[in-house]
């Protein structure tokens, strides 16, 4: 890589537009979750249930 790539990427990193995308993804997944009545903190009927439990989490 040359450094101009270099410093390019480092500035790019540095300034958080790298988790732009992440951060969007989430903001959906939660959208999805309310409009489908589940709620931020809180389950409803119709919330969308994983086929296989994550691991760490408790059902």
């Amino acid at each position: 890589m040359t450094a101009l790539v270099r410093l390019r990427l480092a500035a790019f990193l540095r300034t958080g537009r790298a988790l732009a995308p992440v951060l969007a993804g989430l903001l959906a997944l939660a959208t999805v979750g309310v409009a489908l009545g589940g709620g931020l903190g809180r389950g409803g009927p119709r919330r969308l249930r994983l086929a296989t439990p994550l691991p760490g989490l408790t059902a």
